[in-house]
């Protein structure tokens, strides 16, 4: 026999019917945000932008500070390339005034085909052989004095090159144009070289081929000088990046 319900479970079951659903205070919720912002859009940006604006000086002012750095480096640098220049065309009038005009190397431009890994390191491959005039023993360029290389084989159409960094190369050469020093490669760019100690020297020297027509072939690095030796090691480096090389000049 069914029982009717009591009025207790009358007014329970009408407020459950009657509680509002949880997703529609969320859009009530969502809806009232909105409308703020809406109506205080101005005072809601003004208090963004209070926040980012720190932010946003410090990034220009270090954009700036950089910025500034980089020009100041590029000056200075077109400034020791146009005072580089200069002094070469002055070493080459006084060469020439005293009587020294075949100072002027005959050059051959080349394309560099192959560079490491492709072929051993400290070593390049070539597109001027023997029909373009290239000889063994030639002296390589990157471009300028910037001497980087020898040929050591030659062939009909092509020649490879060996870096004066090669492991094992060894040369004689002129620190600064005036002190001799036995150099020695090491491989990847690098040369090593031994003064007795107390020679002055500093980095950035130049080490250079004897002769009137020069050539510089590498730069001072680094210089380990250790208390109590007889001698201090240099570290040099050829003037210019083998692995960036896209042409070079074979001195005749």
């Amino acid at each position: 026999m069914a029982t009717s319900p009591s009025p207790f479970d009358r007014i329970q079951k009408f407020r459950r019917g009657k509680r509002p659903r949880l997703w529609l205070l969320w859009v009530l919720l969502a809806g009232a945000l909105i409308l703020l912002v809406l109506l205080y859009r101005q005072v809601a940006a003004e208090v963004f932008w209070q926040a980012v604006a720190p932010i946003v000086r410090l990034r220009n002012s270090i954009s700036s500070t950089e910025a500034s750095r980089l020009r100041g480096e590029l000056a200075s640098t077109t400034a020791l390339l146009t005072d580089r220049n200069a002094l070469y065309k002055e070493n080459i009038e006084l060469k020439t005034r005293l009587g020294r005009s075949d100072i002027e190397v005959p050059r051959v431009l080349a394309a560099v085909l192959m560079r490491p890994p492709w072929v051993p390191y400290d070593t390049l491959l070539i597109d001027a052989g023997a029909v373009h005039g290239v000889v063994l023993g030639d002296l390589v360029s990157a471009g300028g004095q910037a001497l980087v290389g020898r040929v050591v084989e030659v062939y009909e159409r092509t020649a490879r090159v060996e870096l004066f960094s090669a492991p094992g190369a060894t040369y004689q050469a002129l620190l600064r144009g005036t002190l001799p020093l036995a150099v020695e490669g090491q491989g990847g760019g690098s040369m090593r070289a031994e003064m007795p100690a107390g020679t002055q020297v500093a980095v950035g020297d130049t080490v250079q081929f004897p002769g009137i027509a020069g050539g510089v072939a590498a730069t001072v690095s680094a210089i380990d000088a250790r208390t109590g030796e007889s001698f201090v090691v240099l570290y040099m480096h050829l003037p210019a990046n083998p692995a960036e090389l896209q042409y070079v000049e074979v001195w005749k």
